[in-house]
């Protein structure tokens, strides 16, 4: 994992096991979220593997990573918001 101070991304590695999934009309980071972490306001890690802005909005056609190491990605955050 990395950080990017400037932009305030994260970068999340890729894994196998990680999901991929093509987006259709009126789907959103946090619609997926909550389908596959159960938490919708984790859109955040989808969006930070997938170089996304800060925008819910996912364009209809395009492929998505959907993490799946989200417990690595999660400390990795709790280690940066403690050092601060």
């Amino acid at each position: 994992y990395s950080a990017n101070s400037e932009e305030g991304t994260i970068q999340i590695p890729i894994v196998d096991s990680d999901v991929y999934v093509i987006s259709r009309d009126g789907d959103r980071l946090d619609l997926y979220a909550d389908r596959f972490y159960g938490d919708s306001t984790l859109w955040w890690i989808i969006a930070s593997a997938n170089g996304l802005s800060d925008s819910f909005f996912i364009t209809p056609g395009s492929k998505l990573r959907i993490p799946t190491d989200i417990q690595s990605a999660l400390s990795y955050i709790r280690i940066i918001n403690d050092s601060r």
